[in-house]
C-alpha cells in the first residue's frame, strides 16, 4: 500500500491520478482536501475506462455521501469540459444517479439484498431506525425473562447479581450493548467467561482490628465515622447467615468506597491517626475485592444467557426481516468470511472502493474492504483495489 500525505501539492495529486493501479491511502488533517483527493481518484478511474457502477465511493454520513455524489458530478463537468467530448466521462454523467456513491451502512445494505440467501436474512428486510430497534429490544428483552420463569438456574442468577447490587435496568442495558456488539456476543457463546468464586476472609479478625483502631477514636472526626461504619458492615457479616452475606456486604457498599482520613490534630497528629487510617485502608480494600470477586462470579453466571438472547434476536430479526443497522455490517462481513462464492461476486462486481473518512472505519467495515482487495484471507492486497482517504 503506497501512503500518501496529502497537501494539495501537484506532485500528491499525479499520484492520485494516475497511479490507479497501487493501492493509496491518503492521510491529511481536515479542511486540506481529503475529499477532493476522492474525487480525483473517482474521475481519473472513469477516465481509465472503469464503467461507474463498478466503483463504490463510502463515507460516514447521508449528508457527506449527498455532498461527495454532487462533487463528483462536478468534478465528471469539468473533466468533459477540459477534455471536450469523451464516452466515458458522457456514460459516467448519465449513471450518476445510479452509481454506488454512499454511507456505508447503505453499502452494506445494497450487498445485503444481493447476497440475501447466503447470509441468511429475508431478502426484503427492512432496516429499522435507532428508536425503533430500541423499542423493539425492549420489549424483546421482557418476554425473554418471562420465558425463563421455571428455569432455576436462571432465577438463581438473576436473584444473584441483584442481591449484589446490580438493577434490573443495569441487566437491560449489558444486553443492548451486547446486542450493538452482535460480534463481542458470539465470542462469549464460543468462550464463555468464568470467574472463581472468591474466598472468604476471617471476618471476626477484620472486625477485631477495625473495633482497636475505634477505641479511643475522637468524636466528630471523618476517619472515626468511617472506622464505626466498617464495624457495622462487620458485625452484620458475623450475623448474616451464609444465605444472607451477599445482601449483606452489598448493602455495605457504600461504607466500603469511603475515603475519609480525617483530621490528624484531632487525633494528636499523623502519628496517631496514620495506623488507625491504615486499618480502615486494608480493611476496606479487602472487603471491595471480595463484592468485586462475587459480583464477577454472579456475572459469570448470569451472562450466558444475556448471551442467548442476543443469538436468538439477531436470528429472528434475520428470519423476520427486521435488520438494525449493526447487522448490516456484521451480516455482510459474515457472508464473506464463510462463502467464497459471495465473496469472489463481491470482487467482481466492484473493480475500486474507496473510502472517505477512514479514521472512522470499525474493524469489521475494514474486514469487508479487505474481502474486497483479497483474494483469499492472509493474501496479498491486490493493487490497485482500495483508496483510502482519512
Amino acid at each position: 500500500m503506497t501512503c500518501a500525505h496529502h497537501r494539495n501539492d501537484d506532485a500528491a495529486r499525479r499520484v492520485i491520478r494516475d497511479a490507479l493501479d497501487q493501492t493509496l491511502f491518503v492521510e491529511a488533517g481536515a479542511g486540506t482536501g481529503k475529499t477532493s483527493a476522492l474525487v480525483d481518484r473517482f474521475v481519473a478511474l472513469v477516465r481509465g475506462g472503469t464503467e461507474i457502477d463498478r466503483i463504490a465511493a463510502v463515507t460516514f454520513t447521508e449528508k457527506a455521501a449527498a455532498e461527495l455524489r454532487e462533487r463528483v458530478r462536478g468534478g465528471l463537468e469539468e473533466a468533459r469540459e477540459e477534455g471536450g467530448a469523451s464516452a466515458p466521462i458522457d456514460a459516467a454523467l448519465e449513471s450518476l444517479d445510479r452509481a454506488q456513491i454512499s454511507t456505508i451502512h447503505s453499502f452494506a445494505q445494497t450487498l445485503l439484498r444481493a447476497f440475501s440467501a447466503q447470509a441468511g436474512v429475508d431478502p426484503d428486510f427492512e432496516v429499522q431506525d435507532p428508536v425503533s430497534t430500541e423499542r423493539r429490544m425492549q420489549e424483546r428483552w421482557r418476554l425473554y425473562l418471562e420465558s425463563l420463569e421455571g428455569n432455576t438456574a436462571a432465577e438463581d442468577a438473576i436473584d444473584r447479581v441483584l442481591s449484589l447490587g446490580l438493577q434490573t435496568g443495569e441487566i437491560e442495558h449489558l444486553a443492548g450493548d451486547l446486542t450493538d456488539r452482535p460480534t463481542l456476543a458470539g465470542l462469549l457463546a464460543a468462550n464463555p467467561l468464568t470467574a472463581a468464586e472468591p474466598a472468604w476472609p476471617d471476618i471476626p479478625r477484620l472486625r477485631a482490628e477495625v473495633e482497636s483502631a475505634v477505641s479511643g477514636a475522637p468524636e466528630g472526626d471523618n476517619l472515626t465515622a468511617r472506622l464505626t461504619d466498617l464495624v457495622g458492615v462487620l458485625q452484620a457479616l458475623e450475623r448474616a447467615d451464609e444465605g444472607e452475606r451477599e445482601t449483606t456486604i452489598a448493602a455495605g457498599a457504600g461504607f466500603l468506597g469511603s475515603t475519609y482520613k480525617g483530621t490528624a490534630s484531632k487525633w494528636g497528629g499523623k502519628d496517631s491517626r496514620d495506623p488507625a487510617l491504615e486499618i480502615a485502608d486494608q480493611v476496606s480494600a479487602e472487603l471491595n475485592e471480595l463484592l468485586s470477586g462475587l459480583r464477577a462470579a454472579a456475572l459469570a453466571t448470569l451472562l450466558p444467557f444475556v448471551v442467548d438472547f442476543v443469538g436468538r434476536e439477531e436470528r429472528t430479526r434475520a428470519r423476520e426481516g427486521a435488520l438494525t443497522f449493526d447487522d448490516l455490517i456484521v451480516r455482510v462481513r459474515q457472508v464473506f468470511g464463510d462463502n467464497e462464492g459471495a465473496r469472489q461476486a463481491f470482487r467482481e462486481r466492484f473493480a475500486a472502493l474507496l473510502i472517505d473518512e477512514f479514521q472512522d472505519t470499525d474493524p469489521l467495515q475494514m474486514e469487508i474492504a479487505l474481502a474486497f482487495a483479497r483474494a483469499a484471507d492472509g493474501a496479498p492486497l491486490e493493487a490497485g483495489r482500495l483508496f483510502l482517504v482519512g
